[in-house]
Protein backbone atom coordinates (compact mmCIF):
# COMPACT_ATOMS: atom_id res chain seq x y z
CA UNK A 1 0.00 0.00 0.00
CA UNK A 2 1.16 3.56 -0.78
CA UNK A 3 1.65 5.63 2.53
CA UNK A 4 -0.32 8.74 3.15
CA UNK A 5 1.42 12.10 3.01
CA UNK A 6 4.02 13.65 5.58
CA UNK A 7 3.09 16.13 7.91
CA UNK A 8 5.19 18.83 8.72
CA UNK A 9 7.81 21.18 7.45
CA UNK A 10 11.70 21.58 7.53
CA UNK A 11 13.76 22.98 10.42
CA UNK A 12 17.25 23.60 11.16
CA UNK A 13 17.14 20.69 14.07
CA UNK A 14 16.66 18.35 11.29
CA UNK A 15 19.79 19.83 9.19
CA UNK A 16 21.49 18.94 12.27
CA UNK A 17 20.01 15.22 12.51
CA UNK A 18 20.81 14.99 8.64
CA UNK A 19 24.02 15.59 8.89
CA UNK A 20 24.79 13.60 12.33
CA UNK A 21 23.25 10.63 10.51
CA UNK A 22 25.08 11.09 7.30
CA UNK A 23 28.37 11.40 9.28
CA UNK A 24 27.83 8.59 11.34
CA UNK A 25 27.45 5.99 8.06
CA UNK A 26 30.64 7.57 6.68
CA UNK A 27 32.87 6.87 9.33
CA UNK A 28 32.05 3.71 10.18
CA UNK A 29 31.73 2.76 6.37
CA UNK A 30 35.31 3.93 6.00
CA UNK A 31 36.49 1.60 8.82
CA UNK A 32 34.74 -1.19 6.80
CA UNK A 33 36.47 -0.70 4.45
CA UNK A 34 39.40 -0.19 6.20
CA UNK A 35 40.20 -1.32 9.69
CA UNK A 36 43.75 -0.70 9.55
CA UNK A 37 42.65 3.48 9.80
CA UNK A 38 40.22 2.20 13.10
CA UNK A 39 43.22 0.79 14.52
CA UNK A 40 45.19 4.08 14.16
CA UNK A 41 42.40 6.08 15.32
CA UNK A 42 41.96 4.09 18.16
CA UNK A 43 46.04 4.40 18.91
CA UNK A 44 45.48 8.37 18.92
CA UNK A 45 43.21 7.69 22.10
CA UNK A 46 44.24 4.41 23.83
CA UNK A 47 47.70 4.41 23.38
CA UNK A 48 49.41 1.61 20.35
CA UNK A 49 49.24 -1.21 22.70
CA UNK A 50 45.38 -1.96 23.20
CA UNK A 51 44.31 -0.48 19.94
CA UNK A 52 44.72 -3.85 17.62
CA UNK A 53 43.00 -5.75 20.36
CA UNK A 54 40.05 -3.13 20.77
CA UNK A 55 39.60 -3.17 17.29
CA UNK A 56 40.09 -7.44 16.66
CA UNK A 57 36.53 -7.01 19.23
CA UNK A 58 34.97 -4.37 17.78
CA UNK A 59 35.07 -6.27 14.37
CA UNK A 60 34.29 -10.08 15.72
CA UNK A 61 31.33 -8.78 17.61
CA UNK A 62 29.92 -6.94 14.58
CA UNK A 63 30.45 -10.12 12.48
CA UNK A 64 28.43 -12.11 15.69
CA UNK A 65 25.62 -9.80 15.63
CA UNK A 66 25.59 -8.35 13.09
CA UNK A 67 24.45 -5.24 13.61
CA UNK A 68 25.40 -2.88 16.72
CA UNK A 69 22.98 -2.34 19.64
CA UNK A 70 21.20 -5.59 19.12
CA UNK A 71 22.52 -8.06 21.76
CA UNK A 72 19.96 -9.66 23.35
CA UNK A 73 22.12 -10.52 26.57
CA UNK A 74 25.29 -12.89 27.50
CA UNK A 75 24.97 -16.39 28.55
CA UNK A 76 27.03 -16.80 31.59
CA UNK A 77 27.23 -19.44 34.07
CA UNK A 78 25.92 -19.86 37.74
CA UNK A 79 27.82 -21.22 40.37
CA UNK A 80 25.86 -24.69 39.85
CA UNK A 81 26.68 -24.94 36.58
CA UNK A 82 23.43 -23.64 34.86
CA UNK A 83 23.49 -21.28 32.03
CA UNK A 84 21.25 -17.98 32.89
CA UNK A 85 20.85 -15.01 30.32
CA UNK A 86 22.36 -11.89 31.96
CA UNK A 87 20.14 -8.49 32.19
CA UNK A 88 21.09 -6.49 28.91
CA UNK A 89 22.01 -3.08 30.77
CA UNK A 90 21.91 -1.63 26.58
CA UNK A 91 18.00 -2.65 26.76
CA UNK A 92 16.89 -1.49 30.02
CA UNK A 93 18.55 1.81 28.96
CA UNK A 94 16.68 2.31 25.72
CA UNK A 95 13.23 0.90 27.63
CA UNK A 96 13.72 3.72 29.85
CA UNK A 97 14.20 6.70 27.06
CA UNK A 98 11.01 5.14 25.69
CA UNK A 99 8.97 5.31 29.12
CA UNK A 100 10.63 9.19 28.52
CA UNK A 101 9.30 9.46 25.47
CA UNK A 102 6.01 8.22 26.09
CA UNK A 103 5.71 10.33 28.84
CA UNK A 104 6.80 13.72 26.99
CA UNK A 105 4.80 12.82 23.78
CA UNK A 106 1.36 12.46 25.95
CA UNK A 107 2.75 15.89 27.73
CA UNK A 108 1.96 17.25 24.74
CA UNK A 109 -1.29 16.09 23.94
CA UNK A 110 -0.88 13.19 21.79
CA UNK A 111 -2.25 9.62 22.48
CA UNK A 112 0.00 6.22 22.82
CA UNK A 113 -1.55 4.34 20.02
CA UNK A 114 1.02 1.58 20.21
CA UNK A 115 4.52 0.90 21.95
CA UNK A 116 7.36 -1.43 21.01
CA UNK A 117 5.35 -3.07 17.88
CA UNK A 118 7.14 -5.57 16.95
CA UNK A 119 6.93 -7.49 13.43
CA UNK A 120 9.34 -9.98 11.80
CA UNK A 121 11.12 -7.01 9.53
CA UNK A 122 11.63 -4.55 13.04
CA UNK A 123 9.77 -3.03 15.29
CA UNK A 124 8.26 0.57 15.85
CA UNK A 125 9.34 1.88 19.75
CA UNK A 126 5.86 4.44 19.78
CA UNK A 127 3.01 5.54 17.67
CA UNK A 128 1.42 8.27 18.82
CA UNK A 129 -1.91 10.13 17.90
CA UNK A 130 -3.76 13.13 17.92
CA UNK A 131 -5.96 15.53 16.38
CA UNK A 132 -4.45 18.52 14.98
CA UNK A 133 -4.33 21.59 12.83
CA UNK A 134 -2.85 21.07 9.26
CA UNK A 135 -2.99 23.38 6.38
CA UNK A 136 -5.97 25.41 8.17
CA UNK A 137 -7.85 22.46 8.92
CA UNK A 138 -8.12 19.99 12.19
CA UNK A 139 -7.15 16.30 10.67
CA UNK A 140 -5.88 12.90 12.52
CA UNK A 141 -2.11 12.77 12.40
CA UNK A 142 -0.69 9.73 13.34
CA UNK A 143 2.91 9.71 14.61
CA UNK A 144 5.72 6.67 14.28
CA UNK A 145 8.41 7.48 16.88
CA UNK A 146 11.73 5.94 16.71
CA UNK A 147 13.38 6.82 20.19
CA UNK A 148 17.43 6.73 20.47
CA UNK A 149 18.91 7.14 24.07
CA UNK A 150 21.90 7.17 25.58
CA UNK A 151 23.53 7.56 29.12
CA UNK A 152 27.54 8.02 28.02
CA UNK A 153 28.90 11.89 27.40
CA UNK A 154 31.09 10.54 24.80
CA UNK A 155 30.71 9.82 21.07
CA UNK A 156 27.58 11.28 18.82
CA UNK A 157 24.26 12.22 19.99
CA UNK A 158 21.95 9.35 20.00
CA UNK A 159 20.15 10.79 17.06
CA UNK A 160 22.93 10.15 14.87
CA UNK A 161 22.24 6.60 14.89
CA UNK A 162 18.77 6.85 12.66
CA UNK A 163 20.84 5.71 9.49
CA UNK A 164 18.99 5.88 6.12
CA UNK A 165 18.52 1.48 6.22
CA UNK A 166 17.00 2.11 9.83
CA UNK A 167 14.49 5.00 8.63
CA UNK A 168 13.34 3.15 5.60
CA UNK A 169 13.02 0.26 7.69
CA UNK A 170 10.33 2.36 9.73
CA UNK A 171 8.28 3.43 6.89
CA UNK A 172 8.14 -0.14 5.82
CA UNK A 173 6.90 -1.26 9.35
CA UNK A 174 4.56 2.63 9.59
CA UNK A 175 2.30 0.81 6.22
CA UNK A 176 2.43 -2.66 7.36
CA UNK A 177 1.27 -1.27 10.89
CA UNK A 178 -1.61 1.06 9.42
CA UNK A 179 -2.58 -1.66 7.35
CA UNK A 180 -2.86 -4.73 10.14
CA UNK A 181 -4.66 -1.90 12.42
CA UNK A 182 -7.02 -0.83 9.33
CA UNK A 183 -5.93 3.09 10.00
CA UNK A 184 -7.51 5.40 7.01
CA UNK A 185 -7.78 9.07 6.61
CA UNK A 186 -5.04 10.30 8.60
CA UNK A 187 -1.53 12.37 7.93
CA UNK A 188 1.61 10.23 9.24
CA UNK A 189 4.26 11.71 10.56
CA UNK A 190 8.40 10.00 11.25
CA UNK A 191 9.34 11.51 14.65
CA UNK A 192 12.85 11.12 16.18
CA UNK A 193 13.03 11.94 19.88
CA UNK A 194 16.64 11.35 21.05
CA UNK A 195 17.19 11.14 25.16
CA UNK A 196 19.88 11.88 26.99
CA UNK A 197 20.44 10.34 30.12
CA UNK A 198 24.31 11.45 30.84
CA UNK A 199 22.87 14.29 33.25
CA UNK A 200 21.32 14.40 36.10
CA UNK A 201 18.14 15.35 34.23
CA UNK A 202 17.12 13.40 31.42
CA UNK A 203 17.42 15.62 28.17
CA UNK A 204 15.23 15.23 25.61
CA UNK A 205 15.17 16.26 22.20
CA UNK A 206 12.07 15.55 19.61
CA UNK A 207 12.76 16.28 15.93
CA UNK A 208 9.27 15.98 14.64
CA UNK A 209 8.58 14.82 11.20
CA UNK A 210 12.50 14.23 10.88
CA UNK A 211 11.94 11.99 7.47
CA UNK A 212 9.67 11.90 4.79
CA UNK A 213 8.12 8.54 3.16
CA UNK A 214 11.00 8.38 1.27
CA UNK A 215 12.76 8.15 4.12
CA UNK A 216 14.65 11.27 3.15
CA UNK A 217 15.55 13.74 6.21
CA UNK A 218 13.22 16.78 6.31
Amino acid sequence: MACPAIAGSPDHSRLGLAALSRSGEAVFASYFRNPATFVADLSKTIGCGVAPLLAAAFFDNLRAGGEMGHEEGKRVVAAGGDEEVAPDLRREVGFRGEDIAADFMVEQGWDVVARNYQLNIGEIDLVVRRSEEVYGRREDTLAIVEVKTKRDRRGPPPEASVTHAKRKRLVRLACVFMERQKIRRVNIRFDVIAVDLSTEEPTITHFPGAFDADAEIR
